[in-house]
């Protein structure tokens, strides 16, 4: 009667897909740290032209982001190495 067959099925997961990649590329990229302007480029880019912008964000922008070095506190907490103090426990960092 009312049946969904594989066509209908691919055509609706292709229709989910779009605002589940738009969404997780504007939430990366608001999240992520950028050298310059380039934070506000992508952000722009992804609202304005969102599902080539989401492409492009995941193929090209992720490999721009500044990747920040970790370091261990003595709380087991994982801590920036350029931060003056563990923002868990507030132990001075070294």
């Amino acid at each position: 009667m009312f049946g969904f067959g594989l066509p209908e099925l691919i055509i609706l997961m292709i229709i989910l897909a779009v605002p589940v990649l738009w969404i997780s590329a504007l939430v990366s990229a608001i999240k992520s740290d950028f050298p310059g302007n380039n934070k506000i480029i992508w952000i722009l880019a992804i609202i304005l032209v969102p599902f080539l912008g989401s492409i492009l964000y995941f193929i090209i922008g992720r490999g721009q982001r500044i990747q920040q070095s970790l370091v261990k506190c003595g709380c087991g907490s994982l801590v920036d190495s350029n931060a003056s103090f563990c923002t868990s426990c507030g132990v001075k960092m070294a």
